[in-house]
């Protein structure tokens, strides 16, 4: 199953135009590695559909966000849901979850494309939808 993954990095040192542009290339370009779901023996190539970062505008804030779009095979969630406790006043509810990761090879792909021209960066959040 083929989901969009969006990756949000922080980059605090980002700091103008040029800088924009420079990551948006890198991210762009980056080169992403293959992935293959726990049940297929074929590997998929995470397809880029979007690259964009941004300065950050706030005087307590410095530096600037990107944020990379891929598509990526990610396996279907596990056949024993995770369960998590859910406390209310009223009464104690378990509540399923489904739990679907992210290959760390991508992730860590997509933090050295930014870092490998200049800026370092940290992974803000991460959606799979």
């Amino acid at each position: 199953m083929m989901r969009t993954v969006s990756i949000t990095l922080n980059c605090p040192t980002m700091g103008c135009v040029a800088c924009i542009n420079k990551v948006n290339s890198s991210l762009q370009n980056a080169k992403i590695p293959a992935t293959s779901t726990i049940s297929s023996t074929t590997t998929t190539t995470p397809t880029i559909h979007s690259a964009q970062s941004w300065l950050l505008d706030g005087k307590d804030q410095k530096g600037g966000q990107a944020k990379i779009e891929l598509s990526l095979p990610i396996p279907p969630a596990p056949p024993a849901p995770r369960v998590a406790d859910v406390s209310s006043s009223s009464s104690n509810q378990k509540e399923e979850t489904n739990v679907i990761t992210v290959d760390p090879e991508i992730l860590s792909a997509v933090v050295h494309a930014v870092e490998n021209v200049g800026f370092p960066c940290t992974i803000d959040h991460v959606q799979v939808k």
